[in-house]
């Protein structure tokens, strides 16, 4: 069966069934490390246990991972028109049929001044600072990573279970 370039597409999701009950899904997400020379601009939230970890959230439907974190940056801190890059991600096993990919960006954000929102308690804390102050317990691991990445670097790529504490 030939099909044409344009037509593909419409073959591809129209015309093969497929049970998507059978297949493993994730909730993409973001979590963006936003960074200010030697600080790292973090949050803390209730629903944290007060503790404090990186920015980011669900992507919205039509959104792409870049458009999300932009959004969220806006959201969260005010912020805007910075350089972000998409360098790993973490998928995380929720349960047998669903999970959650967690899509890692970095970002510089220079001079940029931050908006507190209702969200929760934004702060910037120095990196060095970093294990005298309250975060969810795999951030010290992800912020070293992403600290880390240079350019060239392969993609951090990660993987949690539901039994892993995260």
């Amino acid at each position: 069966m030939r099909i044409k370039s344009g037509a593909w597409l419409h073959f591809l999701f129209y015309n093969i069934r497929v049970d998507r009950r059978a297949r493993y899904q994730v909730i993409p997400r973001t979590l963006i490390f936003v960074f200010q020379q030697n600080h790292i601009l973090l949050m803390r939230k209730e629903k944290w246990r007060n503790r404090y970890n990186a920015l980011g959230g669900h992507l919205e439907r039509g959104e792409d991972v870049i458009t999300g974190a932009a959004r969220e940056l806006i959201e969260e801190a005010g912020i805007s028109g910075l350089t972000l890059e998409v360098v790993g991600n973490i998928l995380i096993d929720d349960s047998d049929s669903t999970g959650i990919c967690v899509f890692l960006i970095r970002c510089d954000a220079a001079d940029q001044h931050i908006v507190q929102g209702d969200e929760g308690e934004l702060a910037w804390i120095a990196l060095n600072d970093l294990s005298q102050v309250p975060v969810v317990p795999d951030l010290p691991d992800l912020v070293a990573r992403v600290v880390q990445h240079q350019p060239d670097s392969p993609f951090i790529s990660l993987h949690y279970t539901r039994d892993q504490s995260i």
